[in-house]
């Protein structure tokens, strides 16, 4: 953003001004934004707290004339474990064996919301065995409905 902001001639806050998401912003996955997300509202508490104007130029940010410059930046993210359309798709494959162990295929990935975690679990309560019984295998869209967006054709009416 630094770089797109010092090719523009734009205030580097700016840019990040104009570009964060905001209530009904579209993500690049179609989901529309239906809830405040106070990412505006953070950026400018955060540009207040540690005095961006100051600092940044303080930094000589942008001169080339300075040859030592002083790192100074803000950084942003948007993090879903859903892409958020309603229309969330994963398959999953149990393979219960003789021996009453059980392999677990999914499709989800893990981001950090516990998924490789709880699906054992669901997956053991589901056929009355004990978690330690299943064993997930690592997501492989060659053995397992891939997570995410569905085609048209796919969706429920």
């Amino acid at each position: 953003m630094d770089e797109l902001a010092l090719e523009l001639k734009m205030n580097r806050l700016e840019i990040r001004r104009i570009n964060a998401f905001r209530l009904g912003s579209k993500t690049a996955t179609g989901q529309i934004l239906k809830e405040s997300m106070g990412l505006r509202e953070a950026i400018e508490a955060c540009a207040a707290a540690f005095d961006w104007t100051g600092v940044t130029g303080r930094a000589g940010y942008g001169d080339p004339e300075r040859s030592r410059r002083r790192g100074v930046g803000m950084a942003l993210g948007f993090y879903r474990t859903s892409i958020g359309t309603g229309f969330d798709g994963c398959g999953a494959n149990v393979y219960v064996h003789e021996d009453g162990s059980v392999l677990l295929y999914t499709g989800i990935t893990e981001l950090g919301q516990g998924s490789f975690t709880v699906l054992p679990q669901i997956c053991a309560e589901e056929l009355g065995v004990e978690v330690e019984d299943i064993r997930l295998v690592a997501p492989d869209t060659d053995l397992c409905r891939n997570r995410g967006p569905r085609s048209e054709v796919d969706r429920p009416p």
